[in-house]
C-alpha cells in the first residue's frame, strides 16, 4: 500500500504486538482506508445484527449441550459418532468441548466478519444449531410430559 493512499499520518513505530491493550478492546469496525475493498478484511469489534447472530449462535451451542446431557440422562442416544465417543469417555470433556466450540466459533466468526465465506458459514452454522434447539426443546418437552424419547 503507497502512503499517499492513506489519509493521515501513520502514527505507527512498530507492527501491534498480538497482546496490547486492543486485544480485547479494540475498536477497528470496518476498512478506515478511503476507496478500500468492502469484502475480505478483519476487525476486531462487530456490532449490530451480525454481533447478536453470533452470540445467539455460541448460545445455541451451549443450550445443544445442556440439553443433550438432559436427553442422555433420560434415554436418548447421541447421534453425532465423534460426541458420541466422547460422551462415552467424559459428559465433562463432552462440555469442553462444546464450549471451546462456541468460544471458536465467536473469536472466528467475529474476526472473520467481512470475508463473504465466513458469513456464508455463520448463516448456516446459525439455521443448523437453531434447527437442532428447536428439535431438542420438543424432545425435551416430551419428556417432561412423560413421552419417551425416541
Amino acid at each position: 500500500m503507497a502512503e499517499d493512499q492513506y489519509p493521515f499520518v501513520d502514527r505507527r513505530k512498530r507492527p501491534t504486538p498480538r497482546f496490547s491493550r486492543y486485544t480485547f478492546a479494540g475498536r477497528r469496525r470496518r476498512n478506515a482506508l478511503p476507496g478500500s475493498k468492502q469484502d475480505g478484511y478483519f476487525v476486531d469489534w462487530v456490532d449490530g445484527h451480525y454481533r447478536s447472530a453470533v452470540i445467539a449462535l455460541c448460545i445455541f451451542i451451549v443450550i445443544d449441550a445442556l440439553s443433550t446431557l438432559h436427553i442422555l440422562s433420560h434415554g436418548g442416544t447421541e447421534v453425532n459418532p465423534v460426541m458420541a465417543w466422547i460422551i462415552d469417555r467424559s459428559w465433562v470433556a463432552f462440555l469442553v468441548v462444546k464450549v471451546l466450540s462456541a468460544v471458536s466459533a465467536l473469536v472466528l466468526l467475529s474476526v472473520h466478519r467481512h470475508v463473504r465465506v465466513m458469513r456464508l458459514i455463520g448463516a448456516v452454522l446459525y439455521v443448523a444449531y437453531g434447527s437442532i434447539v428447536l428439535y431438542h426443546l420438543v424432545l425435551v418437552t416430551k419428556i417432561a410430559w412423560g413421552h419417551a424419547t425416541g
